[in-house]
């Protein structure tokens, strides 16, 4: 039996097994460690355990012999020469754990709330699990305690991060959900996600318990879900309507720091979530603290706002604000640079003299040098100076410096739109296939130009050209050159679901809240990239067709595809040209 001088000593000896016994983890199996996990929340959910701390018999528990721990904790500094021995008695002592349960180790109550009461101790999760077990027959850990002790063992650098490990974590996990207030579940988000452990079953029982929960969430915890559910790559309505509304409820009051805003202005833009209501609240946050000490954060929460395209008030009035204060000389890198500029010219603010930080050529050679490992991204970035070079031209009448022209800079134009193209779809043709398919149907493949990149950065599948206004006949493609009229053609754009995203009414669905495919008040949107390009277009004259892929999706069968397109688009569209 351990006394209490020695409780420095009990600690230090579990760290060292639990050391070691992660280089023997492959001597127990997969079968054994889950009855471990299972056997433990049995017990400790249990309403009759085994025992209780009025029996007098004693108590036991699958841990290593007393003299086991004595041997390992009393050996001396551990050399070369004695490696191989104490790796040794480490198998010894494994083996004896999981596979000799009738030699095991009696504990008390005072030596096992010692070793429970650490915050942080370094100990492996199968010995963790042992220590509460016991515990539990002895009734000295209150379920509060075992749930603290579970996510803090799901936290410990020393857990392996195997697939079989995540699994068995999350198997234990939802038979704990049910007893867990908002606060547990909402670090065990956390902890399943810095471990990736994306176990769907238990992470949407966990939302679940969250969204039919009446606490209301703390900004902190907001923070937490968000950012977990975007390292999780999970996006899910209910939650961040939750999130959404509470945040709303307690309004600015709650918000103490740039760290959460930043963190939550970035998991939303990550999420692609533009809701207005909460982009408003975060919007008149920064408008109010807005100082040019914190120009990056300012900026960055700015490209957040334009790249989901949120038209905000707040939205336009930083982006003015930001114009006045922005130094070249002081950005981080090309790219943040590029984006704040990019920014600017959505919100429609962005000067000439800033404009012409990016249309001269060092700029772009530089950008190009630092990127040319990757044409995808080398090409998203060029498309973004072409949006910028076709917003000068349009929107700033006295604007006399350097211009941007890819053909002039670029000789491999095919190539570039063939990478364009791939930026767009990302890599799955087909989809633009598809739709090429059915827009051929309505129109013939003779009647259509080929895709091409447009000089405004847009990539446009198809263009057609109406015989005259109000007609819904086009003319052949090989007879553009005879038409004698100043008419332009009518570029048509498809965009495929990955460059969309959704609004959601936050109000309450007629649905449950339990419903995961909970779509209520949901609104697809472009994201503001695409808008911005649009919108240039339209400068320049055109007159486009936009259509989403979402639109298309609302019809099962081909042929209700082509008639919506024919009879609710295209020769409405040409009729109002």
């Amino acid at each position: 039996m351990f006394c209490r001088a020695n409780e420095s000593r009990v600690m230090r000896r579990l760290s060292v097994l639990s050391r070691n016994y992660v280089a023997c983890r492959s001597l127990s199996s997969v079968a054994t460690k889950e009855n471990v996990f299972e056997s433990l929340v049995d017990n400790l959910l249990s309403e009759n355990p085994t025992s209780n701390s009025n029996d007098k018999s004693p108590t036991t528990s699958r841990l290593p012999s007393k003299s086991g721990f004595s041997q390992l904790a009393n050996s001396p500094k551990i050399n070369l020469n004695e490696a191989e021995k104490r790796t040794t008695l480490v198998r010894e002592l494994i083996q004896k754990v999981e596979f000799d349960p009738d030699d095991t180790l009696k504990l008390n109550e005072e030596d096992l709330s010692t070793a429970l009461a650490q915050e942080n101790c370094d100990i492996n999760v199968d010995v963790l699990i042992r220590l509460m077990s016991a515990a539990k027959k002895l009734n000295t850990i209150s379920l509060h305690q075992f749930k603290k002790n579970f996510i803090q063992s799901c936290q410990s650098e020393s857990v392996p991060r195997q697939c079989h490990v995540n699994y068995l974590i999350a198997s234990s996990a939802k038979k704990l959900l049910p007893v867990m207030n908002v606060d547990e579940l909402v670090s065990l988000i956390e902890q399943f996600a810095s471990r990736g452990n994306r176990d769907k079953e238990c992470i949407d029982q966990a939302i679940n318990r969250i969204v039919m929960s009446s606490q209301s969430l703390s900004v902190n915890q907001g923070v937490i879900l968000l950012t977990s559910l975007c390292r999780l790559h999970i996006f899910d309505a209910r939650i961040i309507r939750k999130i959404v509304n509470d945040l709303n409820e307690k309004g600015l009051m709650e918000l103490k720091d740039w760290n959460q805003v930043t963190s939550l202005a970035n998991s939303l833009t990550r999420l692609r979530v533009a809701n207005p209501t909460l982009w408003n609240m975060l919007g008149q946050w920064v408008v109010e603290k807005f100082a040019s000490k914190d120009v990056e954060k300012i900026g960055l929460f700015v490209s957040g706002m334009a790249h989901l395209g949120v038209v905000d008030k707040h939205g336009r009035e930083l982006a003015t604000r930001l114009a006045k204060i922005l130094d070249k000389q002081k950005a981080k890198s090309e790219n943040v640079w590029l984006s704040s500029m990019t920014s600017l010219a959505y919100y429609g603010v962005l000067p000439g003299h800033l404009a012409e930080t990016i249309l001269n050529k060092d700029f772009v050679a530089h950008l190009c040098n630092s990127l040319k490992q990757s044409p995808e991204n080398t090409m998203y970035h060029l498309l973004r100076i072409m949006r910028i070079n076709s917003y000068v031209k349009n929107c700033i009448q006295d604007y006399h410096g350097p211009t941007f022209d890819l053909a002039k800079e670029f000789r491999a134009i095919p190539e570039m739109t063939q990478i364009a193209r791939k930026l767009k779809y990302g890599g799955n043709s087909k989809e633009e296939g598809d739709f090429l398919d059915i827009l051929y149907k309505v129109t013939p493949l003779s009647h259509c130009r080929a895709p091409r990149l447009h000089e405004s950065g847009t990539y446009v599948e198809a263009e057609i050209k109406p015989v005259e206004f109000g007609s819904t006949k086009c003319i052949a493609v090989n007879e553009w050159a005879n038409d004698i009229t100043d008419k332009k053609t009518r570029p048509i754009l498809y965009f495929p679901w990955n460059q969309i995203h959704y609004t959601y009414d936050l109000t309450t669905s007629n649905k449950k809240d339990t419903d995961v495919d909970d779509d209520h008040g949901r609104e697809s949107r472009l994201l503001g990239f695409h808008q911005m390009g649009i919108q240039l277009l339209r400068m320049e004259g055109y007159n486009p067709l936009v259509i989403l892929d979402t639109e298309l999706r609302q019809h099962a069968e081909i042929s209700e595809t082509i008639s919506y397109l024919k009879k609710e688009f295209l020769y409405r569209f040409l009729q109002s040209c």
